[in-house]
């Protein structure tokens, strides 16, 4: 599975014109300003996955080739989920090594790519290291959302029929106020519970 999913990254410059690309997908590497084979590789992908992809890189894609261009996609964006599994690191940007000699030097979309593919799997191990339960909340906080559902698609996950609430409400027992409203958080504010919840 992991081997099918498109990753996606691109530079814009300060007018927000896409001026760089890169992709990784079947095995095969893209590192150009052309969009016509990433609109391809779209199309073909079942998962498209990148850091900060839905914020930053799908907005500007869908701006310069039509906004269906991920309608039916399953988006994984590392970004969002970074917080939620590596809470201990102070900041969850994409470590480049590649600018450590030369910071001057510009982001390599390509380079950043492969980043964001080793960082996902990181992920995807990490969540299979949570205790069960957690991973369950979360799911279920999370899965409604298109932003955070394809994640969770990859890993084939079950979401069981168990009350988020109940389930929450025993996690954060004597750590946070007895009046807090769970059930409205779990309802009205899903995702943000999902961060707020083990921090």
């Amino acid at each position: 599975m992991i081997n099918k999913i498109l990753y996606i990254d691109i530079e814009t410059d300060k007018n927000g014109k896409i001026k760089d690309v890169g992709a990784l997908f079947n095995g095969q590497e893209l590192h150009e300003s052309q969009l016509a084979k990433i609109e391809r590789w779209i199309n073909e992908a079942e998962y498209v996955c990148g850091h900060n992809i839905v914020a930053h890189d799908i907005p500007f894609l869908e701006k310069a080739l039509g906004h269906d261009l991920f309608r039916n996609k399953k988006i994984v964006d590392t970004l969002l989920w970074s917080p939620l599994l590596f809470s201990d690191n102070p900041y969850h940007k994409l470590v480049k090594g590649y600018k450590i000699v030369n910071d001057s030097d510009y982001n390599n979309p390509l380079s950043d790519c492969k980043l964001t593919k080793q960082l996902l799997i990181d992920e995807l191990n990490k969540f299979s290291e949570l205790d069960p339960v957690i991973q369950q909340i979360y799911a279920r906080l999370l899965y409604s959302s298109e932003a955070y559902a394809g994640f969770l698609e990859i890993l084939n996950f079950k979401i069981n029929n168990f009350d988020a609430a109940i389930e929450i409400g025993d996690y954060v027992k004597n750590k946070i106020c007895d009046e807090a409203d769970i059930p409205k958080l779990v309802h009205e504010s899903p995702i943000e519970l999902a961060y707020a919840f083990r921090s």
